[in-house]
This record gives C-alpha cells, sequence and structure tokens, in this order.
C-alpha cells in the first residue's frame, strides 16, 4: 500500500525482518512473472519427470529440462533453487525441509494455462518437481561447474 501511494521508503526495516513478508513479496514477484519460472513450453516436460517413479530416472529426466531452459530461466531457477537448498539445511530449527518448501513453492513457480481445476490436479507433481530438484540439488546445478 505504501508504495502503490509513493512512499519512498515502503519497506521498514522491521517488515525485511519478518521472513514471512520476505517470502510472501518473493512469491508475489514469481507468481506474477508473465512466464513462470518453469516455462509453460516446457511445463509438461517437467510434469511428466515428476511422474518417474525411479528417483534415478527422474533425476536424469528434470536436470535434462533444467539445461533446456533459457539462460534466464535456468540462472534464476539455479539461485533460487540454491537460496531454498541453504534454507532447508537448517529445517531442524525452521521445520523447513525439501517436502514443505516445495508445497509452498511449487504452485507459485509453476503454472499452465489451464483452468485452476487442472491446476489444483497438478499441484502434487509440481511440489514433486520443486522437491526433486532440492533433493539432488548438487548433483543438477553443481556438477556442472
Amino acid at each position: 500500500m505504501k508504495f502503490e501511494n509513493g512512499d519512498p521508503n515502503p519497506i521498514s526495516e522491521e517488515d525485511l525482518s519478518d521472513i514471512n513478508n520476505v517470502t510472501g513479496v518473493l512469491k508475489l514477484w514469481f507468481r506474477e512473472l508473465p512466464n513462470p519460472l518453469f516455462p509453460r513450453s516446457s511445463y509438461q516436460q517437467f510434469l511428466d519427470a515428476a511422474k518417474l517413479p525411479d528417483d534415478r530416472a527422474r533425476l536424469i529426466a528434470l536436470h535434462t529440462a533444467i539445461n533446456d531452459l533459457s539462460d534466464a530461466h535456468y540462472a534464476t531457477l539455479k539461485y533460487l533453487m540454491c537460496h531454498l537448498y541453504k534454507v532447508q539445511s537448517y529445517q531442524r530449527f525452521n521445520k523447513m525441509g525439501a517436502a514443505n518448501l516445495a508445497t509452498i513453492f511449487g504452485l507459485t513457480l509453476m503454472s499452465n494455462e489451464a483452468g485452476s481445476q487442472t491446476q489444483i490436479a497438478e499441484s502434487q507433481l509440481q511440489a514433486k518437481v520443486v522437491q526433486s530438484i532440492l533433493e539432488s540439488y548438487k548433483e543438477i546445478f553443481e556438477d556442472e561447474e
């Protein structure tokens, strides 16, 4: 509200120290992207990977789909997943393991153009995509450096 009213300092130090505010702004930013972080053109490829029952096959399929992303999507995904990977490393303190983070961010980062009924049905697969990437972060991103 402050930002919309032209306040030059719309965010206070108190706002920044509240993790719920920071997370909410981050999710809002990703949700408002014209093309989601997991692009609509790759959406089905990611869902198909999530459906694979074999962990190794799923990792390979996700890695392939990630490598097919544009440079901007790839770099943003890598940066975000690096951050979330660090967040999950403190799960004994913050209760935010890969599954919880995936539930929170899956729907935000992945979107298709179909109606909300399809999106609801696919929300578990969206979370599985994010969870699998977080659980395999090092294999997907660090092996390439």
